[in-house]
């Protein structure tokens, strides 16, 4: 599935740091990732589920697999609308193909996914729902008190979660590329190979569209970040049955298709995993879990690591931080510490 392909020179510098400073022991690394049942890479067979998908499509396949086959009768999924001039993300409930094709795409900024949580899925005999670890970590807390929530969903979908961003980070952007938010008639955070693009649909029925890291690259550095992301070191969804997510591997940035790496964490996900590439909905192969750290080491290390060191500068920034946790961060940990904290405050105090 991987072939030898050229490197581009940021694909070049991430190879030599990984000779150069290794990967971690195994022990480490299962404490960076989490349990695992097993760990893939790859993407989603039919080439309609990845069209629109800002990654493999893995996440639309399983959901649709699911409902085809009635092992759920609806999936939690969640979109970008437009209302009254005003970009919003809502959660909804799918129950066929076509809904879940028209979640697609990645949603880039903060919204109350569990607010209205109880009130959607009470009518629902089965789902699955898909969400942050964040939110994973409030389902399995409401779980806890009603058995018959728990029962109700068959799958947990965990999205990879690098940090949520506000959405004046996504209004800063747009003033820069000179569009306005009131003009804009549908959107899309990210979609196409690697990085991608964001796509705007406007109301006089022209299309804007720029390269994704335009956005990233600020939602990255911590710009407009959620204060609960500092200090958050969920970014795998350890609640997840199954966490998906980009494999951000050199060696895949040629491929003509991008591929997604998913961590089944129960056997009953691994098990579904299992049977869909036997019938061929999945194009995906078993890797260690090593590919899954390289896959995400430029997240998990400072969300992980780093988070002693952001404990400690905390308080030269304003405000208090407390980590108890197993972490030792090291000298390029307060390094990279300084910089989220600094742009965090800057970017809260031009609000």
């Amino acid at each position: 599935m991987i072939s030898n392909m050229s490197y581009k020179p940021e694909d070049l510098l991430m190879r030599l740091a990984d000779k150069i400073f290794g990967l971690p022991g195994e022990k480490t690394i299962r404490q960076y990732i989490g349990h695992f049942e097993a760990c893939y890479l790859g993407y989603a067979a039919q080439k309609e589920l990845r069209i629109h998908a800002a990654s493999g499509g893995i996440v639309s396949a399983m959901l649709i697999y699911l409902l085809e086959r009635d092992i759920i009768h609806g999936a939690l999924i969640s979109r970008i609308v437009i209302r009254d001039g005003c970009i919003k993300a809502e959660p909804f409930i799918a129950h066929n193909r076509q809904e879940i094709l028209g979640g697609q795409s990645s949603i880039y900024m903060e919204f109350p996914l569990m607010r209205d949580f109880q009130q959607l899925v009470r009518s629902e005999k089965s789902l699955a729902v898909v969400a942050l670890p964040c939110h994973l970590q409030r389902l399995a807390r409401l779980e806890a008190r009603d058995p018959r929530l728990a029962e109700k969903i068959k799958l947990r979908i965990g999205l990879v979660c690098g940090r949520s961003s506000s959405k004046d980070l996504l209004i800063k952007i747009l003033e820069k590329k000179g569009v306005q938010e009131q003009d804009i008639a549908a959107m899309r955070f990210r979609q196409g190979h690697w990085r991608g693009q964001t796509k705007l649909w406007l109301e006089n029925g022209k299309k804007v569209s720029f390269p994704f890291q335009d956005f990233s690259l600020y939602r990255n550095l911590h710009f407009d970040c959620e204060m609960k992301c500092l200090s958050c070191e969920d970014l795998l969804g350890d609640c997840a049955d199954v966490t998906c997510g980009d494999a951000w591997l050199p060696e895949l940035r040629q491929q003509p298709i991008k591929h997604s790496m998913a961590i089944a964490r129960t056997s009953k996900a691994a098990a579904w995993i299992e049977q869909m590439l036997q019938e061929g909905n999945l194009n995906m192969q078993r890797v260690p879990p090593q590919t899954i750290f390289r896959a995400q080491r430029r997240g998990l290390i400072p969300g992980k690591r780093g988070k002693a060191a952001k404990s400690r500068l905390s308080r030269l920034f304003g405000f208090k931080m407390k980590y108890d946790g197993p972490w030792q961060s090291r000298w390029n940990d307060y390094l990279v510490a300084a910089m989220i904290l600094f742009n965090y405050r800057l970017s809260r105090s031009k609000r």
